[in-house]
């Protein structure tokens, strides 16, 4: 076998067995805090703890550790059984928590929208309701008047052979 070619099948099993190291977000399992160590053993000092549902991004893997950078810029290892590609449902559920009470909070402040629309609606309407009647008073004097002039014209000329005086 030429020697080029042993070199290229020798490289090529050497980079085979390393892991594709995608841009992936792991995150501490919602059952413990996780150390963070300088190196890929749970051995010495942690560099610090890690509480749950904290977002990870992954830099390399090493047998069962797993190179990470936090996000305030942190790096370290920490051991896989101590991560979960999931969300922990112990943030999940905070998150839903806070997205609920804004929610409540903009319904909230929709219905007191829609009451004092509706209650401005309801007094604009009470004044052309109003102004209606003030019309409508005033149409029947005025045609009140009227007829009352009519019958009492009417009334004379009975009374005086068609005459009006």
């Amino acid at each position: 076998m030429p020697e080029t070619l042993r070199a290229a099948l020798l490289l090529l099993c050497l980079l085979l067995p390393l892991p594709m190291v995608a841009a992936q977000t792991l995150y501490v399992t919602d059952r413990l805090a996780a150390e963070l160590y300088p190196a890929p053993r749970a051995a010495g000092k942690p560099i610090r703890l890690l509480p749950t549902g904290t977002s990870l991004q992954v830099l390399a893997r090493q047998g069962d550790f797993v190179r990470v950078r936090g996000s305030d810029g942190n790096t370290g290892w920490i051991h896989v059984r101590h991560l979960q590609e999931d969300m922990p449902a112990q943030v999940l559920l905070m998150s839903l928590a806070q997205q609920h009470e804004r929610t409540a909070r903009e319904l909230d402040l929709a219905r007191r929208q829609l009451a004092e629309q509706t209650r401005a609606a309801q007094q604009n309407h009470q004044v052309s309701r109003s102004w209606w009647m003030f019309f409508a008073v005033l149409v029947s004097l005025v045609a009140g008047f009227i007829l009352g002039i009519m019958w009492l014209d009417w009334r004379i000329r009975e009374r005086h052979g068609g005459f009006r005086l």
